[in-house]
């Protein structure tokens, strides 16, 4: 595993392609994935830009401990997983790593069972997103009577329980 460490971000290189992980507030992180380095351009639709945090990170042969401002997490080398601290309990959010499938990428994250993802933007499926790809729409669609999944302008983030 190999870290490059920018003002903004930290850019780590797997197997698999790159992740970028930076803060766009005091509390939360945006993980980015590309195949080949080249991510794609910030969103118009997300008003909040990467905040510039000092980045601390300790290198041992097992892990990255990583402290960007008031976040914290730790990159396992061997397998690949990344173990985000969050909430007042020290529960931890587990990114297991990229996938590149045909045409699809993104980052795997590692669900409890009592776990429900919601949110999504507008879009015409239930409430629980979970096994459903969320994809960017940057398109309007206001024909009601097909085409429905893509109402108007959205965003593919999520909250889990």
């Amino acid at each position: 595993l190999r870290y490059y460490q920018n003002p903004e971000n930290i850019v780590l290189k797997t197997s698999d392609g790159f992740i970028r992980i930076q803060t766009i507030a005091a509390k939360s992180l945006e993980i980015s994935y590309a195949s080949d380095s080249n991510f794609i351009k910030p969103s118009d639709a997300l008003i909040a830009k990467p905040i510039v945090n000092a980045i601390i990170i300790r290198n041992t042969t097992e892990s990255l401990d990583v402290r960007m401002g008031d976040m914290y997490f730790s990159i396992k080398k061997a397998p690949f997983e990344i173990h985000v601290t969050t909430g007042s309990n020290n529960e931890q959010a587990i990114i297991t790593g990229p996938f590149s499938i045909n045409e699809t990428t993104g980052v795997n994250f590692r669900l409890d069972l009592r776990d429900k993802i919601i949110g999504g933007g507008a879009r015409a499926i239930e409430m629980n997103r979970r096994g459903k790809r969320l994809s960017l729409n940057n398109e309007a669609n206001w024909g009601y009577e097909w085409g429905a999944e893509i109402l108007n302008y959205s965003l593919p983030i999520f909250y889990s329980s």
